[in-house]
């Protein structure tokens, strides 16, 4: 999720590229994982795939909080606000890693969240290269 926003909080086509990229290994990176753990989990019992279910919410709820915090500029940058990214983050949770089978899509969602493309090269607007105005 944070890859979509970075790419709509920014006017670099630089970094905008580099985040379609990121996005798309990204997508197959989720995809193997999610297969992964659904191959281990159906190697155990109900109440050993409720622990690690519940391990692996606590971890990422945790890792969601943490990215936000050290991000949060970006997300203000593309106007997502933190009730709106905590749920876009558990809609992919819940869509790579819930106990039946994995339902990753075929392309991650580049742009979900943010405002409508509006990529211009850096010369154009001044804007550094993250395409933030007023960056050094």
């Amino acid at each position: 999720m944070y890859y979509a926003i970075l790419r709509e909080a920014t006017r670099s086509v630089i970094l905008r590229r580099l985040c379609d990229q990121i996005l798309h290994d990204e997508l197959h990176h989720v995809r193997f994982q999610a297969q992964q753990l659904a191959s281990l989990r159906s190697r155990r019992g109900l109440p050993g795939t409720a622990l690690t279910m519940g391990l692996q919410r606590f971890l990422y709820g945790g890792t969601v909080i943490v990215v936000w915090m050290f991000h949060r500029r970006v997300m203000d940058r593309a106007g997502v606000a933190f009730p709106a990214w905590w749920r876009s983050c558990w809609r992919e949770f819940e869509d790579a890693f819930s106990p039946e089978t994995p339902k990753v899509p075929d392309a991650m969602p580049v742009g979900r969240l943010g405002p409508a493309d509006r990529a211009e090269p850096d010369s154009a607007t001044g804007d550094s290269l993250l395409g933030f105005r007023g960056d050094p």
